[in-house]
This record gives C-alpha cells, sequence and structure tokens, in this order.
C-alpha cells in the first residue's frame, strides 16, 4: 500500500493550497524526493518479506532484494536531476508485478467466483458475408450468440464494425481462463480471433472491493471496471456531447474514465441498440459503483436515462490495444 502512496506523492501537484511534508524534510533533514525513493524500495522489501514468511514462516534474509536498490540508483543518476524519476517509478512498478505474482501463486488473493461473460471479437476482413455464415454454422447448438459492434457514432469518423461471439459460464477465476481458453480455440480454430475478453459480472464475490484491492492484486492495464448503459436515442450520439458528458463525470472523481459510443446489434434481431461504455481502470468495485451512480443520476438531468446498466469487470483481455482503435 504504501509503495502506491508513493507513486502518487512523486507527482503531487505545484500548488500553494497543498499541505507541504515539513516534518520529513525537517526531522530528517533529507528532501522529499529521497524520502519517496527509500519508501520506494521498502514496498518491493516488505513483498520479499512476505513471500519469505509465506514460504519458510521466517525472514532468512533481509538483503536478499538490496539489488533492486542499486538498480534503482543507477537508474536514478544524478539524485539532484529528477529528470528520471518516472523511469525508477516505473521500474517499481515492474518489480512490484513480479513480485505479486509470486505472492498470489502461493497465496491466491484475487479469486472470483460466480458468472463470466465470454467475448470473443473476429477479423472479418475481406470476406466478411462468408465469415458471417462460417460462424452461423459454427454456433448452431451452441451457447454462443453473434452480434455485430458498430464503433464511433461520430460521422466525422470512419465506422468500425466489429463481429463477435459471446456466451456465458459459471466457474471461478483465475481456472476458467484456461477453461474458456482450451474450448474457444477448439471450437474456432478455423477464424482468426483477434480479442478474447473474459468478464466477471460486477456483482461476483471476490470482485476487488476497494482501490487499494485493485492495485494491489490486479494487473492495472488489462483489469478493469465496465458499465455499459443501453440508452434510447431519437438521432445519432454527438461526440461534443460526449466529451461534455465525460468531463462532466470527472469532476465528481480523482481517477480517469473513458467513455465511448457504440451500436450493439444480435445477428437474429432487427434493431440495433445504443450504448455508452465506461471504463476504469484504477478503482475498486466501491468506487466504480459510486462513479456509476454520478453517470445515472447526471443522465436523469439531461433527460438522457439509461434503459439499463451492465456492470462488468473485465479480468482477461488478449488484446487491450483494440481499445485504442475504439477510442481513436
Amino acid at each position: 500500500m504504501k509503495c502506491y502512496h508513493r507513486f502518487n506523492l512523486l507527482n503531487r501537484p505545484k500548488n500553494p493550497l497543498y499541505p507541504k511534508c515539513s516534518s520529513t524534510e525537517n526531522e530528517t533533514n533529507q528532501p522529499l524526493s529521497d524520502f519517496i525513493f527509500k519508501n520506494l524500495f521498502h514496498g518491493i522489501r516488505f513483498l520479499d518479506i512476505g513471500e519469505q514468511l509465506i514460504q519458510t514462516r521466517s525472514v532468512h534474509d533481509f538483503t536478499r532484494v538490496s539489488y533492486i536498490l542499486d538498480e534503482m540508483k543507477d537508474i536514478r543518476g544524478d539524485p539532484t536531476d529528477e529528470s528520471n524519476k518516472h523511469r525508477v517509478v516505473e521500474y517499481v512498478r515492474k518489480k512490484s508485478v513480479e513480485f505479486k505474482s509470486k505472492l498470489d501463486a502461493l497465496v491466491p488473493t484475487n479469486i472470483i467466483k460466480g458468472i463470466f461473460k465470454v467475448h470473443i471479437t473476429f477479423d472479418c476482413k475481406p470476406n466478411s458475408e462468408q465469415v458471417i455464415e462460417k460462424l452461423k454454422k459454427t454456433c448452431q447448438n451452441t451457447k454462443y450468440k453473434i452480434a455485430f459492434i458498430q464503433l464511433c457514432a461520430d460521422k466525422k469518423k470512419n465506422n468500425l464494425q466489429q463481429l463477435i461471439a459471446f456466451s456465458y459460464y459459471h466457474g471461478e477465476y483465475p481456472s476458467i481462463i484456461e477453461h474458456c481458453e482450451r474450448k474457444i480455440h477448439e471450437q474456432f480454430k478455423n477464424f482468426n480471433i483477434l480479442r478474447i475478453q473474459i468478464k466477471s459480472l460486477g456483482s461476483n464475490e471476490g470482485v476487488p472491493q476497494t482501490n487499494i484491492d485493485k492495485q494491489l492484486f490486479w494487473n492495472e492495464k488489462t483489469c478493469y471496471f465496465e458499465f455499459h448503459y443501453r440508452i434510447v436515442l431519437k438521432k445519432e450520439l454527438d461526440g461534443n456531447f460526449l466529451k461534455f458528458l465525460q468531463k462532466r463525470c470527472e469532476s465528481h472523481s480523482t481517477y480517469k474514465l473513458y467513455l465511448s459510443p457504440y451500436a450493439f446489434k444480435q445477428i437474429d434481431h432487427k434493431k440495433f441498440h445504443y450504448i455508452i461504455a465506461m471504463r476504469l481502470f484504477d478503482v475498486g468495485r466501491n468506487e466504480a459503483f459510486q462513479m456509476n451512480n454520478q453517470v445515472v443520476k447526471y443522465c436523469k438531468r439531461i433527460p438522457f436515462l439509461p434503459s439499463k446498466v451492465e456492470p462488468e469487470f473485465i479480468v482477461y483481455d488478449t488484446n487491450i490495444d483494440l481499445m485504442n482503435a475504439e477510442n481513436a
């Protein structure tokens, strides 16, 4: 926990209203940057001590990770030069992920039980009609449903269409990952799969509750909360409106959120459903649902009330970069 708190201190805003940590500098006669630097290392050291205690019930080597401190010093270079501080932070982040993975292998801390949605995105170019017909036959008499997602409702952008198949499974994370991966690659071996997502329902047991839980035990880039707001529209979504809505929502939170519009239609249905997806990467369930309440509350004033809200926590994503195309 302390390790992540120090990350935020490194980027502390230079604001006269912010209280200064004078006690740190005056009492220890060391600059704040040195204080944070040492505590970043101690965060890694505590993770290593935890690993030793779990493995042997004792700490047999207090200096086992001293080499990391040496590497941090090499990366930082001149202590008075702060230009390399972000490289130090990134190095510590990578090391912390390594140690947390070891700890999780010893004592799993991120087990989720309940219903999971499997979401597969296919490449349907250049022969989209043939791919669709082939996918229909493959999904016959299975739990999978086929749908189109039409990205980018802004007329100024080139609309992108994705072909997906989705289904629901009941199980336990992380074992459900291997189970679903094996079944997907067996069933869809003749297709070019662009992305596999496995999404836990937001209400499942074990979904990270607090921000610290999310930051300590889950990948910060590929695990995140998603809320899907199905809405009724008389006209297409306006890009400026989405920017305004995002700015309004972010004003109620210190965390970054992402809003993107899309239209969704199952292949056996006639109508598209218009949806706005909100993604939150840095928060636990408590904060995520508070933000969701703010969005719904604000939408009521417009009026822009969603007809349906689907909260999900993404536990597995094989191609997070595909999201950049959605938000481009």
